[in-house]
């Protein structure tokens, strides 16, 4: 029931965007081998013996898929026109040092902690977080938005009540 309920979930995000997507079936292979290499890492990095302090870890993740990113996008992406503002210039700061930075060393902590399921939970939970957030930019969801986060709850009890049935 927990998966029937993300994949719904899933479909409800990406209700307004099929038409985009459609048009760009690589886009899609890119974001699912994105997705796919990310969760790897994931369960990588709770099996992984390392002695190295996550913030460490951080910092030579992010400069390593930089450089690997970097070249991809100077072979697959015309020339930028580096016409950046000051606010823009801010955005990308913060980006990289919050989302990329902080909030990274935080998951490799929990993921080091926690169970796997535990986890999943939180991962689970993070289109919540995004569309609740996206109220304070004057961005309102719409009855699909709604609706998934409806369903993303389901999972997220349904995977919960049966562990405490479990016991």
């Amino acid at each position: 029931m927990a998966v029937a309920a993300v994949l719904v979930a899933l479909a409800l995000l990406l209700w307004n965007e099929l038409n985009a997507l459609a048009g760009n079936p690589a886009g899609i292979v890119w974001m699912q081998a994105a997705a796919f290499c990310w969760a790897l890492g994931t369960v990588w990095m709770q099996r992984a013996k390392l002695t190295l302090a996550p913030e460490t870890l951080v910092i030579w993740m992010l400069g390593l898929s930089s450089i690997a990113i970097g070249v991809l996008a100077v072979s697959t992406e015309p020339a930028p026109s580096w016409d950046i503002s000051p606010a823009l210039w801010g955005v990308l700061l913060w980006s990289v040092l919050l989302n990329y930075g902080a909030a990274q060393v935080i998951w490799f902590a929990m993921a080091r902690a926690l169970p796997a399921s535990t986890s999943a939970m939180s991962v689970t939970a993070v289109p919540i977080v995004g569309i609740l957030s996206s109220i304070f930019i004057g961005e309102w969801p719409s009855w699909q938005d709604a609706l998934a986060v409806v369903c993303v709850v389901v999972a997220i009890s349904a995977v919960l009540l049966r562990r405490d049935h479990a016991l």
